[in-house]
């Protein structure tokens, strides 16, 4: 665990209007990094040590969209606090379509096999086991974004109305990495030990990634924290996404900001190109996001490829040892159909 919060880190946590109250410091660096990648987005993180949130785009950084696939995280933690499975590694059986849109889905699997495949119909069925009324308390106690979530337990952080802006996702964050919210210290244990995508010498990277409105035009997510020896340092990143071409550009920005902030090492590699065909999951790199698809007249969701960095994003490249990770230059099929989370036994009208 890290070190404690400082005192004005806790006081501008627990304030309503921490978001606009908190000092904020523009960072050339990061956002010439969004100019010199075309894209329109925010990065920021908390740091702690001075109290200040850090990063490019404070107008957008405080705009609240939905969590997509970033909710993974909480589902896990109030799944783990409430009882709803008794550790990630208990087998949680598919219920979804015959047909899901990642084979993978099919396999029965615990939490921690599900957040690295971002599995839609088993954070679904988690949803269920924890119930509405369970549900809904336990993100006003997280104080989670706007804390709505609707009459549906298996779609608000999909389709609305749960919403939550980058700078809440780091006020969120901080004391789940700090292992010190209100919730069993041991589900937050696993939280933290599940989300862990890459680390090294003294450091670790835990993060998330979320596709709004995939596959169509929407916002991408990645947000976690770095641990490095006893410092924390939360953060969230969204871009505006015009489709799946995109995607990759999540973490690369992320990773690319975290650097020139020097929250990362410097000898620290983002995750290489994936090998053309590989359909294996190494580690815990997390593939296949959901989000909700709007405008159809079922609730829909999509398995969110993509979320593979890339190498050669100014200068810094993959490397041969890094972990491979599903996305949607393995399973360029996935990308623009939707899956309908159907009923036990359905099948799925839109898988070819």
């Amino acid at each position: 665990m890290g070190k404690p919060l400082t005192l004005l880190a806790l006081v501008l946590l627990t304030l309503p209007t921490a978001a606009t109250a908190t000092p904020w410091r523009e960072e050339p660096a990061v956002a010439a990094l969004f100019r010199d990648a075309g894209v329109e987005g925010t990065f920021v993180l908390l740091d702690e040590g001075s109290g200040e949130l850090r990063g490019h785009n404070r107008s957008r950084a405080e705009q609240r969209v939905s969590p997509a696939s970033t909710f993974k995280i909480p589902n896990t933690l109030i799944g783990l606090s409430l009882g709803a499975v008794s550790s990630v590694d208990e087998v949680i059986p598919y219920t979804g379509g015959a047909n899901p849109f990642m084979r993978e889905w099919l396999e029965p699997m615990g939490l921690r096999g599900a957040i690295r495949v971002s599995n839609v119909p088993l954070y679904q069925e988690l949803a269920r086991r924890i119930g509405l009324v369970p549900m809904g308390t336990a993100i006003q106690q997280l104080g989670y974004g706007n804390a709505q979530i609707g009459d549906d337990v298996t779609t608000f952080w999909l389709q609305g109305p749960l919403a939550i802006s980058a700078v809440e996702q780091t006020r969120f964050l901080t004391p789940l990495a700090h292992q010190s919210l209100p919730f069993p210290r041991s589900a937050q244990q696993q939280v933290a030990e599940i989300t862990v995508v890459d680390s090294g010498p003294g450091w670790s990277l835990h993060a998330k990634t979320g596709w709004q409105n995939a596959p169509r035009a929407g916002v991408g997510w990645w947000v976690g924290w770095v641990q490095r020896d006893a410092q924390i340092t939360p953060f969230a990143l969204n871009i505006a996404m015009a489709g799946a071409a995109d995607a990759p550009k999540r973490e690369q920005l992320g990773w690319a900001s975290l650097r020139v902030l020097g929250i990362l090492p410097p000898a620290s590699a983002q995750p290489a190109q994936p090998d053309q065909g590989t359909h294996h999951h190494k580690g815990n790199r997390q593939g296949g996001d959901a989000a909700d698809v709007p405008g159809q007249t079922t609730k829909t969701v999509v398995g969110e490829g993509g979320n593979q960095s890339q190498p050669g994003m100014h200068g810094q490249g993959g490397s041969a040892a890094q972990q491979h990770q599903l996305d949607a230059h393995q399973h360029p099929d996935r990308v623009g159909r939707a899956e309908q989370p159907l009923k036990a036994g359905q099948i799925d009208p839109g898988h070819p």
